[in-house]
């Protein structure tokens, strides 16, 4: 056998061997890719769905209650006041 069919020889060794990994190799890819897809549709959209949807309940929630807390703020202040002049006047009553 020459030496040029002999690396003829390897040559089609090699490739025997190397053409079923190639063939695992892709179908392994072409498994990751489907696992990849799967989680993103079924748990990652999901999910950042639902923290939109809360998100924007919130922000729509302390929009449209943003006046009510302003309102009830000067209340409180107001009650402060009073309560601390009430106060007053009672201990100067006793």
């Amino acid at each position: 056998m020459t030496a040029n069919e002999l690396l003829l020889a390897i040559s089609d060794i090699i490739d025997k061997k190397i053409q079923p990994l190639e063939s695992d190799i892709k179908s392994v890819k072409r498994d990751l890719h489907a696992i990849k897809v799967d989680l993103i549709e079924n748990t990652v959209v999901p999910r950042l769905s639902n923290i939109e949807q809360h998100y924007v309940t919130t922000a729509d929630r302390y929009v449209n209650d943003s006046d009510k807390i302003e309102s009830m703020q000067t209340d409180i202040d107001i009650m402060k006041k009073v309560l601390k002049e009430h106060t007053e006047r009672l201990n100067n009553i006793a």
